[in-house]
C-alpha cells in the first residue's frame, strides 16, 4: 500500500474528519495530481474502519518498542568484504584502503589493510606519509 494513501487519510483526519472515506482520500490525492487507485484506498478504509487514528498510532508505537534505536555513525574502518577483493567496484576498493582524515582522532589515520591487520599508524606518522605521497 502506498504511503500517499495513508498520508491523505491522515490529512483528512487533521482537517477534522474523524473517519474519512475513499472519496476523501481521492479528493486529496487528486488535488495534488497524484495517481489514485480505488482498490488501494478501499483496502485502507476497510482496515481502519471502526478505529481511531490515535488508537492505530498507539498500537504501532507498542509494536516498535522491541526494535533497537538509531545510533550515531560508526567509526571509519575498511569493510572486510572490500579488503578481501570481493568488491566489484575498483573505486570502492580504492576508497577502502585510502588514508582518511579523522578530526576526532587528531588528524589523518591510515585504514587497516585487512581484517587480520591491526597495525594502525599514529596520526603524526600517517600525516607525514600523506605529505610524501602528495609530492
Amino acid at each position: 500500500m502506498g504511503m500517499k494513501y495513508c498520508a491523505a487519510y491522515l490529512m483528512a483526519v487533521l482537517a477534522g474528519n474523524e473517519s474519512p472515506g475513499a472519496a476523501d482520500v481521492q479528493k486529496i490525492l487528486e488535488s495534488v495530481e497524484a495517481e489514485y487507485d480505488a482498490s488501494i484506498a478501499e483496502k485502507l478504509i476497510s482496515e481502519l474502519e471502526g478505529k481511531t487514528v490515535h488508537e492505530v498510532i498507539a498500537a504501532g508505537k507498542e509494536k516498535l518498542k522491541g526494535f533497537g534505536g538509531g545510533g550515531g555513525g560508526g567509526g571509519l574502518v575498511a569493510s572486510p568484504v572490500v579488503d578481501q577483493g570481493y568488491s566489484r567496484s575498483p573505486a570502492i576498493a580504492a576508497a577502502a584502503t585510502a588514508p582518511v582524515a579523522v578530526p576526532a582522532l587528531g588528524g589523518a589515520v591510515q585504514r587497516a589493510k585487512g581484517p587480520a591487520s591491526s597495525s594502525a599508524m599514529s596520526p603524526r606518522s600517517s600525516l607525514a606519509s600523506l605529505r610524501r605521497n602528495q609530492t
